[in-house]
């Protein structure tokens, strides 16, 4: 403060003291009211670091807990039966396909006159077929007309039961080698059945995947 009054004091008299030791007043007067910039960011970053390593209260460690907790025990069991959804898409699909091909083979059949043959066999895009009363007569014309790879994807279990010839397929499981296996797992739970009467013109096709 007396630094100051003495600079306007001697600025006020310009005759008093030479221009160079005027000039040595103001700089000094100058450097000492600059507020130091260093010091005032130092202040301020170490402010910023105290903040941020206070971390998470506990109450917000709780809120996420339990907001984790609700989603996992919304989405898991959804995304957990993705596994089945898929199982029991594939069953499905081949349903469709085998329902097509069986039914451009039973068209054939009318074509040629051979629907109500017991054992017929005739040509079907380039392929030759063998069909009883029409339809496709075991899992070989099945594997021929669909496209289905019954050795590395599916697993077959033919049964001739009565009048009947029965054959499930089920999807493919490496822990499962018998037959008797995959009907005890997935018979009527996760399976496509072909069911054809040997006597006469009658066929079921049925997909089952309540247990997939």
């Amino acid at each position: 403060m007396t630094m100051r009054l003495i600079y306007l004091n001697l600025n006020s008299c310009s005759g008093c003291l030479p221009q160079t030791l005027r000039r040595r007043f103001f700089t000094r007067d100058a450097e000492a009211a600059r507020p130091d910039l260093k010091t005032s960011f130092a202040r301020e970053v170490s402010a910023m670091n105290t903040t941020s390593s206070s971390g998470f209260t506990l109450i917000e460690l709780v809120v996420v807990i339990v907001i984790l907790g609700i989603l996992a025990a919304t989405a898991a069991p959804k995304f957990m039966n993705l596994r089945g959804d898929a199982r029991a898409a594939a069953i499905h699909g081949l349903e469709g396909v085998l329902k097509s091909a069986d039914s451009m083979v039973y068209s054939k059949a009318v074509i040629l006159g051979k629907e109500k043959d017991q054992n017929a066999e005739f040509t079907v895009e380039g392929q030759v077929v063998r069909t009883r009363f029409g339809h496709l007569a075991d899992a070989h014309e099945i594997m021929k007309q669909t496209d289905a790879d019954l050795v590395n994807e599916w697993f077959v279990a033919p049964k001739t039961s009565g009048d009947y010839y029965e054959l499930y397929i089920f999807i493919k499981d490496p822990s499962l080698r018998l037959d008797q296996e995959y009907r005890d797992l997935y018979q009527d739970k996760c399976s496509l059945l072909y069911k054809r009467n040997n006597n006469r013109d009658e066929l079921i096709i049925k997909a089952s995947t309540s247990g997939c």
